[in-house]
C-alpha cells in the first residue's frame, strides 16, 4: 500500500457505502475520498496470521543480539532519531 491511493470524489460514493468498499478493494487497499477539500484515506486492513513457532524460533535466534550494547546510549540515539522523523510519533523513555 506504499503507491498513490486513488483520489475519489465523496459525492460520488456519499449515499452508496457498498460501492466504496469495492472500490477500495479494487484499488488493491486504499483510496483516497476527497470532501470538501479535505481529503480522507480509507484502506483495508488484512488481519495477519503469525506462524507462532516461527516467531519463536526468530526470538531464539535474536537472543543476545544486544550483549555488549550500551543500553542507555542506544536509548539516547533512538530518542534523537525520534525527533527528526516526527513531533506524532512517541519517543522511547
Amino acid at each position: 500500500m506504499a503507491n498513490a491511493a486513488r483520489r475519489l470524489n465523496y459525492e460520488d460514493y456519499a449515499d452508496n457505502l457498498p460501492a466504496l468498499l469495492e472500490r477500495v478493494d479494487e484499488e488493491q487497499g486504499a483510496v483516497e475520498l476527497v470532501r470538501n477539500g479535505h481529503v480522507y484515506r480509507i484502506q483495508s486492513v488484512a488481519e495477519r496470521k503469525h506462524d507462532t513457532e516461527a516467531v519463536r524460533q526468530a526470538l531464539r535466534e535474536s537472543a543476545g543480539a544486544l550483549k555488549g550494547v550500551d543500553i542507555d546510549e542506544l536509548k539516547r540515539d533512538l530518542r534523537e532519531m525520534g525527533f527528526q522523523d516526527t513531533a506524532h510519533r512517541p519517543w522511547l523513555v
